[in-house]
């Protein structure tokens, strides 16, 4: 039986399978912030605690200089070091043990989580591959799909990620239906949804390592003052953005604001404008780089029945 690990309101499955910001903060005592020592995150005071979580939501760049974390492994002690697993076969330090089809893959470095196939069946879109076995990897994913062939991408290698979401009511509680679309920069796609178990946490794991990786270019590009196309959005930091055609300077939008599974604009004369976040490409970059804040819950539109 595998030893999960809760640390800031999340169970992982090991240390290694943390992002590496929260990593760091997990093994440092005392944790710092804004030079005053905590033992650790629970006994922060509440609302420190709550600063704390959503400064590492909010922009995971910044995250480590805020904690104030070295890097220096030396005073690592090797008192405690537990030996791997002996079961599972063989694998890198850290990996956790993967499907025999999935042990050809060497690229990625270690193995960090495995989601297995629901025991569902959704139909995917046509032409694209629904994932039905996916691992995370530190470097990449690889997935099997269909044709029952295990594919591996680099992170490197992803470029855009759309994200679907809708939320059932139900008689006793509502439920949510999870789609996210990968797309390489060749433009070879996949898709993940519910199909996959854990598949939120996957791909919001997903989204960490490839937004990281995305958002410095995006950052200059932007600040430089190239327009920058978000599907039917488009923005430029001294223009203003563009939707349905036409294009709004900033100082005459009064809100911009993401809500059930909308991207809404009013302007300062009442006008309203929409566009739906399931068609914006990477919509939590471009939120990111206008300012709008994204409450991840706010991408489920809701359905109807």
């Amino acid at each position: 039986m595998s030893t999960h690990i809760h640390f800031m309101g999340t169970d992982y499955s090991s240390v290694e399978a943390m992002p590496a910001n929260l990593r760091k903060a997990y093994q440092s005592t005392p944790l710092s912030l804004n030079g005053t020592d905590y033992a650790s995150v629970e006994a922060m005071p509440p609302s420190v605690r709550v600063a704390f979580e959503e400064a590492y939501k909010k922009d995971p760049d910044e995250f480590e200089d805020m904690l104030g974390v070295d890097d220096d492994d030396e005073n690592d002690s090797e008192d405690n070091e537990t030996a791997a697993p002996a079961w599972g076969g063989p694998r890198p330090p850290g990996a956790v043990p993967v499907p025999a089809e999935f042990a050809t893959v060497t690229s990625l470095g270690p193995a960090l989580e495995v989601y297995p196939h629901q025991g569902l069946k959704i139909l995917p879109t046509f032409g694209t591959p629904g994932v039905s076995v996916l691992v995370r990897y530190r470097d990449g994913l690889a997935y099997r799909a269909g044709d029952n062939v295990v594919h591996a991408w680099q992170w490197e290698e992803v470029v855009v990620i759309q994200t679907k979401m809708a939320r059932h009511p139900a008689k006793d509680s509502s439920w949510t239906s999870h789609e996210y679309t990968l797309t390489k920069t060749g433009g070879e796609k996949l898709i993940l949804n519910d199909e996959v178990k854990g598949v939120r946490d996957a791909a919001e794991y997903i989204k960490t390592a490839v937004f990281k990786l995305l958002r410095p270019s995006l950052k200059q590009r932007y600040q430089a003052g190239e327009a920058l196309a978000f599907g039917p959005v488009t923005v430029h930091k001294q223009a203003g953005l563009q939707l349905d055609g036409q294009t709004y300077a900033w100082d005459s939008i009064e809100d911009i604001k993401v809500h059930h599974g909308q991207l809404n604009v009013t302007l300062r004369n009442r006008q309203k404008h929409a566009a739906h976040t399931s068609a914006i490409p990477n919509v939590e970059l471009l939120c990111q780089l206008i300012g709008v804040q994204l409450d991840n819950d706010q991408l489920a539109t809701e359905a109807l029945f």
